[in-house]
């Protein structure tokens, strides 16, 4: 038996005090794990993961999420949550979620793709291969796109300041 490590030590620390089993390993010098089992044979009860619920309000979401425009990220930090309990509650209130999230402090935004498994599983096994991330290739596979693209997009814009031009001169001529 570890020494000082009996049921009654145990319990003290882990249920009143409620320490985690990596302190009281860290604590006695020894692994969570040992500690976890140590729990099992004296027949202590882990604590539950589940986190506790945080009661959002409406109003809350509203101020910051839509008036002051706070992420999501930042509300689930500001409220010790995850993302997924701020997106939940958002839905639940009938809010509308914006269309893409600037990333804090970068000047890259959050969107959703729809891809086929298919490519998703390629895309999977390339990136476990040559451990890239699957974004940089995606961002690849974008700037391509609107390389191959880009003169559509340049005569289009040049056309609109044309015509843009021409109204301007016309709008002059009848004053």
């Amino acid at each position: 038996m570890v020494e000082g490590l009996n049921k009654r030590t145990l319990h003290k620390l882990y249920i009143k005090e409620k320490k985690s089993l990596r302190e009281i390993g860290k604590i006695f010098g020894f692994s969570r794990t040992t500690i976890q089992n140590k729990c099992k044979l004296y027949g202590i009860k882990r604590r539950s993961r589940r986190r506790k619920y945080v009661n959002l309000e409406k109003s809350v979401l509203l101020k910051l999420y839509v008036r002051e425009g706070e992420s999501m990220n930042e509300i689930a930090s500001r409220y010790s949550c995850s993302l997924s309990t701020v997106l939940k509650r958002c839905k639940e209130y009938g809010i509308k979620i914006r269309d893409a999230e600037m990333v804090k402090g970068s000047n890259k935004v959050l969107r959703s793709i729809y891809m086929d498994i298919e490519q998703v599983e390629r895309l999977k096994e390339l990136s476990a291969q040559t451990r890239v991330p699957q974004s940089v290739y995606i961002r690849e596979g974008v700037d391509f796109v609107l390389k191959k693209h880009s003169e559509k997009t340049r005569k289009k814009k040049s056309k609109q300041g044309v015509k843009h031009n021409k109204n301007k001169s016309l709008r002059l001529l009848k004053k």
